[in-house]
């Protein structure tokens, strides 16, 4: 089985999420993709907003829906603490050790990707699925890849790296909606409809918590 992991703050959880999960869904047949609401992300500044279970509630509301193959996954949040992709990814691999992990990220991730702990340990876990960004261009040579990477690689074949570790990275252009969690957030305090980016339950429930 191919298990995807899509880690994210969802604050909150917008159609760019849920668009880019059903592309990827329809393109990569994986079998399942595990959405991952971090408690902290260390990249980001603690906020004042919703707290990690009000963000867990939207999320759940966003993905009913959608296909049943999007599983919220709250193992960040009962963990509590810094949310570090290489601990869910072993908790994730001892529940479900026959399975194929495929960690999905943006482009604009993957370009910072050297910044995450442990990220060697990481790609020799799962495999890297790296979608396009609204910006970004995917590599389509050895010489654009990030310089991190070049130490690992073993072969780069179109749009999939293999790596000495023998995991992959593999680049997918997906449908991407050009949204911003912070932009929805600014559009949300001074009360703009924000309707044709995040669904309906998640706008309610945001404007029913204040």
């Amino acid at each position: 089985m191919r298990r995807g992991i899509f880690g994210g703050s969802f604050n909150p959880p917008h159609m760019g999420h849920i668009k880019s999960l059903e592309s990827i869904l329809k393109k990569t047949g994986l079998d399942a993709i595990h959405v991952v609401p971090t408690n902290q992300n260390p990249a980001k500044m603690q906020m004042d907003g919703p707290s990690a279970s009000q963000r867990m509630e939207m999320t759940k509301l966003a993905l009913e829906g959608f296909s049943k193959k999007l599983v919220l996954d709250d193992r960040e949040i009962r963990r509590g603490g810094m949310s570090y992709t290489i601990d869910t990814l072993k908790d994730i691999q001892k529940e479900f050790p026959k399975d194929e992990l495929v960690l999905i990220v943006g482009l604009d991730q993957f370009e910072e990707f050297s910044s995450w702990k442990d990220y060697p340990k990481i790609l020799e876990i799962a495999n890297l699925m790296v979608t396009s960004r609204p910006g970004f261009d995917i590599p389509s040579e050895e010489a654009e890849l990030p310089e991190f990477i070049k130490p690992m690689l073993k072969e780069f074949d179109f749009n999939v790296v293999e790596l000495k570790s023998g995991k992959t990275i593999e680049f997918v252009e997906i449908q991407d909606v050009d949204t911003s969690s912070s932009e929805l957030r600014k559009m949300l305090r001074v009360g703009q409809k924000v309707e044709q980016f995040v669904p309906l339950s998640v706008e309610r429930y945001v404007r029913d918590n204040k």
